[in-house]
């Protein structure tokens, strides 16, 4: 079983987009765990997702615990209590970017 966090962040239609490939991808391979981090706004988006399929809503705002660079480095010290084996990035985007690059730079 892998865990594997997927990564859209835009706007409502962009990330609309993205759940009949994510519900498709859950429902074709169950063993595998997805975690969808988007923003926290888009939640209700990914109600009727399949069991195995799971949402991390995050906030960008100015007055976020998430903006700028230490905010990134505490969303992603949170998001490696996880154990996340694969980051598919569907936004590739500068904060994007640094999420994948700390995800795979500093593996053992």
């Amino acid at each position: 079983m892998a865990r594997i966090l997927v990564i859209r962040l835009s706007a409502i239609g962009d990330v609309a987009m993205t759940i009949p490939v994510i519900y498709s991808l859950a429902i074709r391979y169950p063993q595998h765990e997805y975690i969808i981090l988007s923003r926290e706004f888009l939640k209700p988006l990914f109600g009727q997702m399949p069991q195995n399929v799971s949402f991390r809503g995050v906030n960008f705002s100015p007055e976020s615990e998430y903006r700028g660079i230490k905010g990134l480095n505490k969303l992603y010290n949170q998001l490696k209590e996880m154990r996340i084996d694969y980051v598919a990035d569907l936004h590739d985007v500068l904060r994007t970017k640094y999420l994948c690059l700390r995800f795979f730079s500093f593996r053992l």
